[in-house]
C-alpha cells in the first residue's frame, strides 16, 4: 500500500470486552484480564522501519470506541500490522485521506497539484508535502529550514532554565511511553528532533538569533505535546527588555506531530523563544521539529537583552492548589472547583466550568484542535455569541475540539442541554473522558437547514475527575454552538426515591445511561398504562447505535422494609432479531447481579414480569438496572408500570433458571448448575440458550435410595383460577436413566397424578405439558428417581392459560408451545400479531438472504401434520421465498411439503401425511433468497394427529391473522344465511364481518402495510384477567 499524503489517517473502531461476561455477551467465554495496559499495539513498516503507531491505556472501557492514527507522508509501500496478547475486536478500518486530491480549479495564488489540486499559498513550503507529487516544497531556497538532522542549526538553547532541551532521535532517546516514537521530518525512528528534557517539571528555552522587524516574519513549526495535561509550549517575541506571547499550545493534543505557525508583526527587532513547560508528569512529552522561518525573517547580528527574570508573587491568601473566592476572603479547595455547586457567593468557582452563553468569553472550554479547523468565539456583532468554527495551522483533516477543565462528581440526574446549529452539512458530537478514553455521548448531522436545535444528554452519576469534549465538522464552517446548561449535576442534589412509576410525566426516579447512541428514550404511543401514552422504548438498530448494551439504571434507594421486595413491570420485547434483556440489582458498592432476563421474541403484546429483590440486596441501599444487550438488531424493547412493593413475589409463571433464587423453587435433592459443570451430572447443554453458560435444575438421582424420589416444588401461583397449561422441558441421562412424574397440588391437597416420562425418552432435552383444573392456590409438584448414574433435568417451565394441546400443536396464543428456534438460529422467527386477529409466528423477508428455522418437539407414529400458512408479498422477484415443511430425524431431513413466492392475503390451511419410522422432528423452514421485495410468512394453529385424518377436505380460511378453527363449507354458509335474518345498519355490519372473516381474499387496498410485520404496533389494551400474557 502507498500513501499518497501526510495526511494519510487509519480510522477504526476498537472494542475491548470488560473484565467480566454477563449471559447473553456473545462469544465471549472466559472473562478477559482487566486492562490493556499496552498489550494491544498499532504499528507501521515501511522502508525497512517499524514505527509504533498507537498503544492501549490502560483502562479497559469494554465498548466499541474510535481510534485515529495518523500514518504520515510515506514514499513507497508501507504495512500497517495490528497485533494484542488479550482479547480484544476491531471493526470498520478505513483508511482516509491516502490518494490524491479531488480534482478542482484553483483560485488566484494557489499552486496546482499534479495529477489534481490545489495548496493555498500559506501552505507552501511548510514541511508537509500536500501534493502527490511534492512540488509544493520545491523551490524553497528562501526559507530557512531546520529539521535538526545536522545540528541545531541557527537556534540555540537557553542552559539557564531548570531544563534543557536536548536532540536524539527515537531509536536512542531514552525510553518514556509519551515521547515520539519518530520524528516528523523523516517519518522514521531513526530522524532527529529536539525534546524537553529532564526527571523533574520546570522548563526549557529555545532561541533564534536577532530578527529584523519588518511585519514579514512568519514561523512554522510541527510539535508534539503528549502524556500530561499539564504540559505546555510558549512562543514568545522577545526584544529589548520586554516579552510578549505570541501563541500558547497546552494539554495532552495526542501522540502524534501538528502543524503551528506563528506570526510576527512587530516593529522593533526581536528574538523567537520557544518555551518548553512540563508539569507534574515527568515522564510527558514537549518536542519540536521542523523549524520553518519565512523568508521575511532575516537574522541581524548581536543578541538582544532579556528581560528581568520576573519575580514570583509575593504568598497569597490561599494555597497554589486551592481557589480563591470571594475577593481573596475565602479558599476552596481545587476539589470544589467545576463541582457544579456554587461555594463563592459570586459564583465564580463555577463560571468557567463549560455553563455558558458565550456572551462572556468561552465559558471555561479550551480549544484543543490539531487539525485544519478549530473552535473560536464569536465574531463581531451582529454576528450572535457562541462557539463557531474556523481555519486552523493543522496539517490533518480531523475533527475540531474543545474541552472542559476537570469536573465532578456530578449526580444520577445530571443532563447537559445544547442549544446549536450543525450546518447543512455538518458533524457535531459530545464525548466524554474519564478514566478511559473519551466515548461519543450524543451526536447530530446536519440537515441543510441553519435553525438553531436543543438537545437533552443523559451525562448521569461520574466520579472526578472527567471532561466533556465539544467535536465538529462542517466543510464550510458554518456550525455552531450558542449555549451549553447543566441541569441537576449536582452530586449532593436530593435524590428523587422510590423506583414505582409510569412515565407519564417524567422518568421519576430512573435515568438513562449514556451509550452513544444506543439508549433508552422516553416514547408517546401505545403504552399500557393508558392504551395511549408515555413509555421508555430501546432500537438496537438506532442509527448511529455503537454501545454493547442499553442501560436504565435507578438513582440508589433506600429498603421499604427489612424483608424481601418485589418489582413488577410490565414490557414489550418484540423482533425477530431482538436481543437479551436483563433485570439486574445491586447493593451499593457490590457487584450486579441478574434477576430476570429474556432472549428473543416475546411477541408484540404487552407483558408483565416480576422479580424478587432479596433483603441482602436491598440493605444497606439499593440499585436496580434494566438493561438490553446489543446482541440483535432487529426490533424493539418497550417498558412502563414499574413498580415495587414490599414482600417477595408470587412465583413466575414462566422460569428457565437463569436468575438464582427468581423461580422460587424448593426441594431436596436438585441442584441448579450449568451445562459446563465438570461434575458430569446434567446435560452438557440447558434447553434456553443452547450453551455451556445456561442453568438448568438437575437431581442426581443416583444419590437416592432405592424407592426414594428427589422432590422439587414450585412456588405458590396467584388463585386465578381456571385451566391452566403447565409445559417443560427435561433432559433424561442415556443408558439405565430414571424417571420423572409431574402432579398439581393446590392448597395442600396433591392432585392425581398427571404426568409420568421415562422409558425411551432419554439422552436429549424433551417436552412435556400437563393441563392442570385449579381454583385456589396452586403448585407444581415434580418427583425424580432412577437407578445408580443416572440423572434427571428440569428446564424452561412455562404456566399459560387455557387447557395443553397434543404434541406439537400450538395455537401461539400464549405462546409457542413445544416449538422453538435451533440453537444458533433463534432470532429468525418472531411470535407476532396482536388484538382480535389473534398471535402467530412469522418471518419477514426481504431483507437479504438467510434461511429460518421453527422446530417442534420430538414426535413419534404416523399421522397428519396441519397448519395454516399466509405468505403474501409486495414487490417483484418474490418466486425465491419459500417455506418448506421438512421432517428431521436420526436418519436425515427430507422435505414433505413445500411453497414459492406470493400465495394469497388471505390464511390457507394445509394438511401433510407424515411416517418417518420412529422419532422426528417436524421443521418449518423458510428461505427468503435474496430478492427485492418485503412481506411476511406466516403460521399458525398448527396441530399433530396421530394415526391420520389428513384425508378430510382441507380448509381454506380468510382474514389476516385469525386463530379461530376454519369453518366448514357448510357451516359458513350457515353463518351467512344467520347474517340475513338481521335488519338494517346491523345486518350490513355483521355481514362484512362475517364476510371478512370466512371468506375474504383479496389483497388489502392500501400499500406498504400488513399486520403480519413485526412492526404493527396495534396491541388492544385490557385489563389483566384469567389468560392475559404474564410471565
Amino acid at each position: 500500500m502507498t500513501s499518497g499524503s501526510h495526511l494519510t489517517p487509519l480510522f477504526l473502531y476498537l472494542w475491548v470486552p470488560p473484565a467480566g461476561v454477563r449471559l447473553g455477551d456473545p462469544s465471549l467465554l472466559h472473562p478477559p484480564p482487566a486492562g490493556l495496559n499496552g498489550s494491544f499495539m498499532v504499528e507501521l513498516s515501511h522502508s525497512g522501519h517499524i514505527v509504533p503507531l498507537w498503544r492501549s491505556p490502560a483502562a479497559s472501557p469494554g465498548t466499541w470506541r474510535p481510534l485515529l492514527a495518523y500514518t504520515g507522508r510515506i514514499h513507497g509501500a508501507f504495512q500497517v500490522t495490528f497485533s494484542s496478547v488479550v482479547s480484544v475486536a476491531l471493526d470498520d478500518v478505513q483508511f482516509r485521506n491516502c490518494g490524491p486530491q479531488s480534482p478542482w480549479s484553483c483560485t488566484p495564488g494557489e499552486r496546482p497539484c499534479l495529477p489534481s489540486g490545489c495548496v493555498a499559498p500559506v501552505r507552501l513550503c511548510d514541511g508537509t508535502e500536500d501534493c502527490g507529487d511534492g512540488n509544493d516544497e520545491q523551490g524553497c531556497e528562501n526559507f530557512h529550514s531546520c529539521p535538526f538532522e545536522e545540528g541545531w542549526c541557527i537556534w540555540a538553547a537557553d542552559a539557564h532554565q531548570s531544563l534543557s532541551w536536548a536532540r536524539n532521535r527515537s531509536s536512542q532517546v531514552p525510553p518514556a511511553p509519551a515521547r515520539p516514537t519518530r520524528d516528523h521530518s523523516t517519518n522514521t525512528p531513526e530522524g532527529y528532533f529536539i525534546y524537553v528534557a529532564g526527571t523533574h517539571s520546570g522548563r526549557a528555552e529555545l532561541v533564534s538569533p536577532t530578527l529584523a522587524a519588518n511585519g514579514s516574519c512568519h514561523l512554522v513549526f510541527y510539535a508534539h505535546l503528549h502524556g500530561s495535561d499539564a504540559n505546555r509550549l510558549n512562543v514568545y517575541s522577545q526584544m529589548e527588555m520586554k516579552r510578549e506571547l505570541i501563541l500558547s499550545r497546552a494539554g495532552d493534543l495526542g501522540n502524534f506531530w501538528f502543524r503551528q505557525e506563528a506570526a510576527f508583526n512587530g516593529t522593533k527587532d526581536f528574538q523567537i523563544v520557544l518555551e518548553g513547560v512540563i508539569g507534574k508528569d515527568p515522564q510527558s512529552s514537549v518536542a519540536l521539529d521542523d523549524l520553518i522561518l519565512s523568508p521575511g525573517c532575516i537574522p541581524q547580528s548581536g543578541l538582544l537583552s532579556a528581560p528581568p527574570t520576573e519575580q514570583p508573587p509575593g504568598p497569597g491568601p490561599c494555597k497554589d492548589d486551592q481557589f480563591s473566592c470571594d475577593s481573596g476572603t475565602r479558599c476552596l479547595s481545587g476539589e470544589q472547583v467545576c463541582d457544579f455547586e456554587a461555594d463563592c457567593s459570586d459564583g465564580t468557582d463555577e463560571s468557567q466550568c463549560g455553563a455558558s452563553n458565550f456572551t462572556r468569553g468561552l465559558g471555561g472550554w479550551t480549544d484543543v484542535s490539531v487539525g485544519r479547523i478549530q473552535w473560536v468565539g464569536a465574531g463581531p456583532d451582529p454576528a450572535p455569541p457562541g462557539l463557531s468554527l474556523g481555519h486552523a495551522p493543522g496539517q490533518m483533516l480531523s475533527l475540531a475540539r474543545a474541552t472542559t477543565p476537570p469536573l465532578g462528581p456530578s449526580g444520577w440526574a445530571c443532563t447537559v442541554e445544547l442549544r446549536f446549529d450543525a450546518g447543512p452539512r455538518g458533524l457535531l458530537a459530545l464525548a466524554v473522558a474519564d478514566a478511559a478514553p473519551g466515548r461519543w455521548l450524543w451526536h447530530t448531522w446536519g440537515n441543510s437547514t441553519t435553525a438553531w436545535q436543543h438537545a437533552i444528554v443523559p451525562l448521569g452519576a461520574r466520579e472526578r475527575p472527567f471532561q466533556l469534549e465539544l467535536l465538529a465538522m462542517e466543510e464550510d464552517l458554518a456550525l455552531a454552538v450558542g449555549s451549553v446548561a447543566f441541569w441537576d449535576c449536582g452530586a449532593s442534589l436530593s435524590r428523587p426515591s422510590g423506583l414505582t412509576c409510569n412515565f407519564e410525566s417524567d422518568l421519576c426516579g430512573w435515568f438513562a445511561e449514556p451509550g452513544a447512541g444506543f439508549e433508552w428514550r422516553l416514547c408517546v404511543g401505545q403504552d399500557h398504562t393508558t392504551g395511549r401514552g408515555a413509555f421508555l422504548s430501546v432500537d438496537p438498530a438506532a442509527p448511529g447505535s455503537r454501545s454493547r448494551r442499553a442501560r436504565l439504571v435507578s438513582a440508589p434507594q433506600t429498603a421499604l422494609t427489612p424483608s424481601d421486595a418485589c418489582l413488577s413491570f410490565w414490557y414489550r420485547l418484540k423482533g425477530p432479531q431482538i436481543g437479551t434483556f436483563n433485570l439486574l440489582a445491586k447493593s451499593i458498592g457490590a457487584t450486579e447481579e441478574v434477576l430476570w432476563t429474556r432472549v428473543g421474541s416475546q411477541g408484540a403484546a404487552w407483558r408483565r414480569a416480576s422479580a424478587t429483590i432479596h433483603q441482602r440486596l436491598l440493605l444497606p441501599s439499593f440499585q436496580v438496572t434494566f438493561e438490553l444487550l446489543r446482541d440483535g438488531f432487529a426490533g424493539t424493547v418497550a417498558l412502563d408500570d414499574v413498580a415495587l412493593v414490599p414482600g417477595a413475589c408470587a412465583s413466575p409463571l414462566r422460569c428457565n433458571f437463569e436468575e438464582p433464587g427468581a423461580c422460587g423453587v424448593s426441594g431436596g435433592g436438585w441442584v441448579r448448575r450449568q451445562g459446563g459443570s465438570t461434575s458430569g451430572q446434567g446435560p452438557p447443554q440447558d434447553r434456553t440458550l443452547g450453551t455451556l453458560e445456561g442453568h438448568y435444575m438437575v437431581a442426581d438421582t443416583s444419590a437416592l435410595a432405592a424407592g426414594q424420589a428427589a422432590p422439587l416444588r414450585t412456588g405458590m401461583y396467584l388463585p386465578l383460577g381456571g385451566t391452566h397449561c403447565v409445559g417443560f422441558w427435561y433432559y433424561l441421562s442415556a443408558g439405565d436413566a430414571g424417571s420423572l412424574r409431574a402432579s398439581v397440588e393446590e392448597e395442600g391437597w396433591r392432585q392425581t397424578e398427571a404426568l409420568v416420562v421415562g422409558s425411551r425418552q432419554r439422552g436429549s432435552w424433551r417436552y412435556a405439558n400437563l393441563t392442570a383444573e385449579v381454583s385456589g392456590e396452586w403448585r407444581v409438584a415434580f418427583e425424580a428417581e432412577g437407578p445408580v448414574a443416572s440423572y434427571v433435568a428440569l428446564d424452561d417451565l412455562e404456566v399459560t392459560p387455557g387447557s395443553c394441546l397434543g404434541a406439537g400443536s400450538c395455537d401461539f396464543e400464549s405462546g409457542t408451545c413445544g416449538w422453538r428456534k435451533p440453537h444458533g438460529n433463534w432470532r429468525s422467527w418472531d411470535w407476532a400479531g396482536a388484538g382480535a386477529d389473534g398471535r402467530h409466528v412469522s418471518v419477514q423477508v426481504g431483507v437479504g438472504h438467510h434461511t429460518a428455522r421453527l422446530a417442534s418437539e420430538t414426535l413419534e407414529g404416523a399421522g397428519c401434520f396441519r397448519f395454516r400458512y399466509r405468505m403474501a408479498f409486495q414487490g417483484e422477484s418474490a418466486a425465491d421465498a419459500e417455506l418448506r415443511v421438512l421432517l428431521s430425524s436420526p436418519q436425515g431431513e427430507r422435505v414433505v411439503w413445500w411453497a414459492a413466492g406470493h400465495q394469497d392475503w388471505a390464511w390457507q390451511e394445509e394438511r401433510v401425511l407424515v411416517d418417518s419410522g420412529g422419532e422426528f422432528q417436524v421443521v418449518l423452514e423458510v428461505g427468503t433468497g435474496d430478492w427485492s421485495g418485503t412481506g411476511t410468512i406466516a403460521v399458525d394453529d398448527v396441530g399433530y394427529a396421530v394415526g391420520g385424518g389428513c384425508e378430510e377436505q382441507r380448509q381454506e380460511s380468510g382474514g389476516e391473522g385469525s386463530s379461530a378453527p376454519p369453518l366448514p363449507w357448510e357451516a359458513a354458509v350457515v353463518a351467512a344465511a344467520a347474517c340475513a335474518l338481521f335488519g338494517g345498519l346491523l345486518a350490513w355490519a355483521v355481514t362484512r364481518r362475517c364476510q371478512k372473516k370466512c371468506w375474504s381474499s383479496e389483497a388489502p387496498q392500501f400499500g406498504g402495510f400488513n399486520n403480519v410485520a413485526f412492526q404493527d404496533d396495534q396491541v388492544r389494551i385490557v385489563e389483566l384477567p384469567v389468560g392475559a400474557p404474564t410471565d
